[in-house]
């Protein structure tokens, strides 16, 4: 199950902007706040990078 307020509270801790992280993961900073909202959820394609992110 994928946790939005966990990518958020990741990316904050580290430093990003939405822009910055978007523009790493490949994908708009509209579907990367969709994505820390809850609004949406990313595709499986994407999980691999985000676990990367969220270990890290």
């Amino acid at each position: 199950m994928f946790d939005s307020k966990a990518l958020a509270r990741k990316r904050m801790d580290a430093g990003y902007t939405q822009q910055q992280l978007a523009r790493e993961l490949g994908v708009s900073p509209r579907t990367l706040h969709n994505w820390e909202t809850g609004a949406t959820s990313p595709e499986p394609a994407f999980w691999h990078r985000l676990n990367a992110f969220l270990a890290a």
